[in-house]
């Protein structure tokens, strides 16, 4: 099927596309002259569109195989971008500007995003992230968010699903409901909370790092840690586990309501605990006289803690 281009009027300032059918569609954005929509895969007969002020609205309607369809968006300047489906997969690839893409029924994949914010929003259905940067929001009720290769301000919130994040650095902002959290090879101002769920954090360079559990284990093995990084850890009903550099230095404090505190830091060595009532150790890994330390605080009220280098 050959492409089928209809123009933008130049006062546009926001395009929104929407689809309600299961459809699987791919939507690209690049720089060019003329400011244009170009569609291949999509019959002309199912394609609405309007525009009204500066908003060009489409939309794709009927019963029809879109398995190769792909839309395109050129414009001199990057126009925001709305993408709607009541019951479909949207895949966006080289996003250029603002954007917002939400789904009743379906997965959100975006990658190669390169604007300055976008918000994801999922009722029923997984969000993939990949190779993208700027500021952006994920909204799932139920399904998982996974985030591959992010630099920028990320604030992901899940109801009912898992979170995977890997190679993510910057502001990073983490919630679930229901379901684990698994981070690796992360760094910056990093926030990770679950109500129910384990939170497992690996190869993490740490600025500062808070991560707290209703119930659920926290696992959180650090790679570097700066002078000023601090890390703060609780969990109500679950373990800590927490590997730190060797030869590192830090100020630990690690409070225990029922449970034990076992230190394995070489030349450092501690067991204690194991009876129901607080119990609090506080310890200074350190042979230099510098002023300033990572500052670590581990609390979990039913559990133990366990610290390791």
């Amino acid at each position: 099927m050959n492409p089928h281009n209809i123009s933008i009027p130049a006062e546009t300032k926001a395009v929104s596309i929407s689809f309600a059918e299961p459809y699987e569609l791919l939507i690209k954005q690049k720089a060019g002259s003329e400011a244009e929509i170009s569609f291949t895969g999509v019959p002309v007969e199912n394609i609405k569109h309007s525009a009204e002020a500066d908003k060009f609205s489409l939309e794709i309607f009927g019963d029809v195989d879109l398995d190769d369809a792909e839309i395109l968006i050129c414009s001199p300047e990057p126009i925001p971008l709305t993408v709607t489906t009541g019951s479909g997969v949207i895949i966006l690839e080289e996003i250029l500007s603002d954007l917002e893409a939400t789904s009743t029924s379906g997965a959100v994949c975006l990658s190669g995003f390169s604007g300055k914010s976008a918000q994801i929003n999922v009722e029923s259905g997984d969000v993939t992230v990949d190779e993208s940067s700027g500021n952006i929001g994920i909204s799932v009720s139920s399904g998982d968010a996974v985030v591959t290769e992010f630099e920028g301000n990320l604030v992901c919130k899940v109801d009912s699903g898992d979170v995977t994040l890997s190679e993510v650095s910057g502001d990073i902002e983490i919630s679930s409901r229901s379901g684990d959290i698994e981070a690796g090879s992360v760094m910056g101002n990093l926030s990770f909370s679950a109500v129910s769920g384990d939170i497992l954090i690996g190869d993490v360079t740490v600025e500062k790092l808070n991560a707290q559990t209703v119930s659920g284990d926290i696992e959180i093995e650090a790679e570097v840690l700066e002078e000023e990084s601090v890390i703060q850890v609780k969990s109500v009903s679950g373990s800590i586990i927490l590997v730190l550099p060797e030869d590192v230095d830090g100020k630990i404090r690690a409070t225990v309501k029922s449970g034990e505190i076992v230190l394995d830091t070489d030349p450092y060595k501690l067991d204690i605990g194991g009876e129901n009532k607080e119990t609090t150790v506080s310890i200074v890994l350190t042979e230099s006289e510098e002023i300033a330390l990572p500052e670590i605080t581990l609390e979990t009220s039913s559990g133990d803690i366990e610290i390791s280098a």
